[in-house]
């Protein structure tokens, strides 16, 4: 699916709204999924493309933060960074 986003070759704009409507239902299970198999530039490129929301990778970040996994966490962390959602720690100096 991301992969068909990216490359858009044949995609007319309806199914290229669909495409971004299935990420935008399933949010939680992409971000899981993509962050697990280490594919944060995927996740980048669905915020880009409107199919996923700084706000959701955020909360993903959020919820993922207790579970143990630290890997899937430090990457949606770093994408939650990399976006600018506030994290409520301000690690300026």
């Amino acid at each position: 699916l991301v992969a068909r986003l990216r490359s858009g070759c044949y995609l007319d704009e309806n199914v290229r709204d669909v495409y971004r409507s299935i990420v935008s239902h399933r949010a939680s299970q992409v971000c899981r999924y993509l962050a697990g198999v280490g594919d944060i530039d995927s996740i980048a490129f669905l915020v880009e493309e409107g199919a996923l929301t700084v706000d959701e990778v955020s909360a993903e970040a959020d919820r993922t933060a207790g579970t143990g996994d630290a890997q899937l966490s430090a990457y949606l962390f770093e994408l939650k960074h990399r976006f600018g959602a506030p994290s409520g720690v301000d690690f300026s100096l």
